[in-house]
């Protein structure tokens, strides 16, 4: 574990996402949302809060941009 030093971060992990990973998520705690990738038994777990779920979605959405830009670059 690593931990936490002024950056919000309190585990460090590293996760690959396929186009068949299962994802869902659960309302959580006050203010947090719970995610799981790959199914509960084998998967990856982890909370945000509604500013760190907009931040994630908004780092998201630009990657998705320039992905796409790159696609028409071919």
């Amino acid at each position: 574990m690593v931990g936490v030093r002024n950056n919000g971060v309190l585990v460090s992990a590293w996760v690959k996402i396929e186009s068949g990973c299962a994802i869902e998520y659960r309302m959580g705690g006050a203010n947090e949302v719970e995610f799981t990738l790959g199914g509960c038994a084998n998967g990856f777990e982890f909370v945000a809060t509604e500013d760190g779920l907009e931040r994630l979605v908004a780092a998201g959405s630009q990657a998705l941009r320039e992905l796409h830009s790159g696609d028409e670059e071919e």
